[in-house]
């Protein structure tokens, strides 16, 4: 029984860090059927936990995201989840700064071409309120987050037929969904975990 329950729990794992890394590149999987020539309904039956996927697929679909596939000493897998996981840490953060710059271009554009309006100013200022704080952020979340508004900002900006109502209520709402974010960070309901402790470099 604690065999099946072990099998199962890891299928599950399996399954859900190849559908994460799919979502990640932004792949549907009919992409990433084209891209691994697996049948999309057999990448469907096993995301959803339904089959159990031969080794050679699975292999194939690992290789495909960008994932490999290893045989870890047991008394090593601790230290090979924690490697990944600062990875992966670093993966967000680095994705987390690119969409900061993303909305700093598309607030930076609004700018130029509404100089005088006050709520472009203080769509700027939320920006960049959120920008240094982003250190306190939880990286994941808030690029969800942020990588909303600025798309939301990137098609207004490129709308051409928009009511001064309609730009005026959208630009207001991305502000306070930047403040709100910002208040989440201020409040400490959006902060990183912190370690337990940490070493001095010096004495």
């Amino acid at each position: 029984m604690r065999d099946n329950i072990s099998k199962l729990y890891s299928l599950e794992q399996i399954a859900s860090a190849l559908k994460e890394a799919r979502h990640n590149k932004g792949w549907s999987q009919r992409e990433l059927s084209a891209r691994s020539r697996i049948a999309q309904p057999q990448i469907s039956r096993f995301e959803n936990g339904d089959v159990d996927m031969q080794l050679s697929s699975l292999i194939e679909l690992a290789r495909t995201l960008d994932l490999d596939l290893q045989l870890v000493p047991r008394s090593a897998v601790q230290a090979v989840a924690a490697v990944v996981k600062e990875r992966e840490g670093e993966a967000e953060e680095a994705a987390l700064r690119k969409t900061l710059k993303r909305l700093i271009q598309v607030v930076s554009t609004f700018e130029q071409t509404h100089p005088h309006l006050t709520s472009i100013l203080h769509l700027k200022d939320a920006a960049l309120e959120v920008e240094e704080m982003a250190y306190i952020l939880v990286p994941k979340a808030a690029n969800q987050v942020i990588g909303g508004v600025a798309q939301r900002l990137e098609d207004l900006a490129t709308t051409k037929k928009r009511s001064p109502a309609r730009f005026s209520r959208d630009i207001k709402a991305a502000t306070h969904e930047l403040r709100t974010l910002r208040n989440i960070a201020v409040h400490g309901q959006g902060l990183k975990q912190m370690p337990a402790y940490s070493l001095d470099e010096e004495d």
